[in-house]
């Protein structure tokens, strides 16, 4: 008695299971897929083990497919990067916007959330921001991703210190580049063991709030002295 086709049909293996599970995601959905299912993998096993094999696998998908919408490696380790560092930046503006007045607020919930998702995912965030990398061919690529989010990053605190502190366009600018570079070096003490979390924000909070501070004091006296310059101009026009 001949078999069943049903019986004849091999046993299906995972990866052909979530491909299966997949086919329903519409094509502007796919990318979008394809870059968590990278993340995963980065924030899991670090920078070293993202491959193409490997994320088409986790995927369910194809790598001709993967390739069809990064078509190398290097172009979707890129647009990682651009996802974690945008997401650091969006925790910024989004600890403003909950603070508008409170720096020390802001500033820690911004640190709480970053700290936390160093200890969570060293593996993702700490070779991207001290600028390291397992390949040679990205040293470039990336440090141009992090100089754009750089530049992003001390614009949003640059906006917060003109608002909340009046200070000068040059001097939140400045005071926002130090902060940003503080941070890198707040990471690599942190991820060194060298300073708990918890001290680190603590630390890094006083020392910003006595630049700001300073700063704010420096930028409150010209401009008083600028206003009676003017009050006097005004007083001798009307004479």
């Amino acid at each position: 008695m001949p078999k069943s086709s049903a019986s004849k049909s091999p046993r299906s293996s995972g990866p052909v299971e979530a491909r299966s599970t997949r086919s329903y995601l519409r094509a502007s959905e796919r990318k979008t897929h394809l870059l968590d299912v990278g993340a995963t993998i980065v924030r899991e096993k670090g920078w070293e083990d993202l491959t193409i094999v490997e994320l088409a696998r986790r995927a369910g998908v194809s790598r001709q497919l993967v390739h069809q919408y990064f078509g190398d490696l290097e172009q979707l380790a890129l647009e990682l990067a651009e996802q974690f560092q945008d997401e650091v930046c969006d925790a910024a503006a989004a600890a403003i916007e909950r603070h508008p007045d409170d720096l020390a607020a802001a500033m820690s919930e911004t640190l709480e959330r970053f700290l936390v998702g160093l200890r969570e995912h060293r593996l993702a965030y700490v070779d991207l921001f001290t600028a390291q990398t397992y390949r040679r061919r990205l040293h470039s690529p990336l440090r141009a991703v992090n100089s754009r989010k750089r530049r992003r990053m001390v614009d949003i605190w640059a906006s917060y210190y003109e608002r909340v502190y009046r200070l000068d366009r040059a001097d939140a600018v400045g005071l926002s580049s130090f902060q940003y570079d503080g941070l890198r070096g707040l990471v690599t003490q942190v991820d060194a063991g060298a300073l708990p979390a918890q001290d680190a924000i603590r630390l890094f909070i006083e020392v910003l709030t006595g630049a700001v501070e300073r700063l704010a004091a420096k930028t409150r006296p010209v401009r008083t002295e600028r206003a009676l310059r003017t009050e006097r101009g005004v007083s001798r026009t009307r004479r």
